[in-house]
């Protein structure tokens, strides 16, 4: 949806002006993309653009902490780029209001916050070509690594539990007792399925509470969608930076995963669609690993390949307990959206685990190569 010039939202305008007053704004576009936060994209008269957002308050409870982690993680990257003029404008920088704050809150409550447009660059839902695969690997290794001299003690928790598996099942089960408008008839055999899949997945948990793995500065929402191209399908920058805060790696790791290397859409109904490609896997696992192979730990080395479907059994707990919900979380477009990702995101974790053996044969044959670099 676009708003000519004098059909501007007054409201927006006035939350426009309270970042940058002297800026004249000619176009206001509403990006549909996007399932928690909503996004504009705002135009003005002397070609310097920005994208505005409401932050999903529901979804992150202290938005200044949020824009705090935002601002010491991008400050950090400008610093590091400040002497590369291309790389420097393809930063994501915090804009402050001006009493000096890095966003804005309306008389309603709603949070909101602007950074810099990003111009001639695109993204993907789906990795159509194994140079995506091999661009979005290099794009997180290169962020991750660029990221991994912030210490995380200096970043605050904005999602509490965010991976955690055993809150995230306690909520599914939670949401079958509630079942909102008896939406579990009819669907209690995959239930079941989702059940009977979690001994396997929380095998890795029981693994790392032992292991040897720090905590780091991460992007926790490492969506195939969340890196920017050009028009020649070269890795710009990583964006969406809502969710960075101290994590483990191999939870960013396996979000990439999810994403890049399934074969059909995340609302694929069609499920004979759904695997892992893994020739994908192995291009964006190298791009991934090699910059930040030797800052891991041993224990780290020998979580990411078994922790490869964690992400997409986490997101369909997720999804199937939105559903169940009645939707609360993730926006949709038809009653049962969730309930497809759900089932695509299962289908996908399946298909991960079946490739298993392979997964492990392939990163031991990388961090072979990774030593001698």
């Amino acid at each position: 949806m676009i708003f000519d010039k004098l059909k501007l939202s007054r409201p927006l305008v006035n939350i426009f002006r309270a970042f940058l007053p002297h800026k004249t704004m000619i176009t206001i576009e509403e990006i549909e993309a996007g399932h928690i936060n909503d996004t504009f994209f705002i135009y003005t008269d002397n070609n310097d653009d920005y994208v505005l957002q409401r932050v999903n308050h529901y979804v992150f409870k202290d938005v200044p902490v949020l824009m705090q982690n935002m601002q010491i993680v991008t400050d950090h990257i400008v610093n590091k780029h400040k002497n590369d003029n291309k790389c420097y404008q393809s930063c994501l920088k915090v804009i402050l209001t001006t009493d000096n704050k890095p966003y804005f809150k309306d008389d309603n409550g709603n949070f909101w916050k602007p950074n810099n447009l990003i111009k001639d660059v695109k993204n993907y839902d789906k990795v159509e070509s194994a140079k995506i695969a091999y661009e979005s690997g290099k794009s997180f290794g290169e962020f991750q690594y660029m990221l991994d001299d912030i210490d995380a003690d200096d970043l605050s928790m904005t999602i509490v539990n965010f991976h955690d598996l055993d809150t995230k099942y306690h909520d599914f089960c939670t949401a079958i007792e509630y079942n909102h408008e008896s939406r579990l008839d009819g669907i209690t055999d995959f239930v079941d399925d989702i059940k009977s899949l979690y001994d396997s997945i929380i095998n890795l948990k029981n693994i790392t509470k032992t292991a040897n793995i720090p905590m780091r500065a991460t992007h926790n929402d490492t969506k195939i969608n969340n890196v920017l191209f050009d028009n020649q399908d070269n890795a710009v920058t990583v964006i969406d930076l809502d969710t960075v805060m101290p994590s483990f790696i191999h939870f960013d790791y396996s979000d990439a995963i999810r994403t890049v290397t399934n074969s059909a859409d995340e609302d694929e109904k069609d499920l004979t669609k759904v695997y892992m490609n893994f020739e994908y896997f192995k291009t964006f696992t190298e791009c991934f690993i090699t910059p930040i192979y030797h800052n891991l730990t041993e224990d780290g080395k020998q979580t990411l390949p078994k922790g490869a479907s964690l992400l997409a059994y986490l997101l369909c707990l997720r999804l199937i307990t939105d559903y169940l919900n009645g939707d609360r979380y993730f926006k949709v477009a038809y009653p049962e959206h969730n309930l497809v990702r759900a089932k695509t995101q299962y289908t996908l974790a399946k298909s991960i685990i079946s490739q298993q053996n392979d997964i492990d044969k392939y990163f031991e044959e990388l961090y072979k190569r990774c030593e001698l670099q």
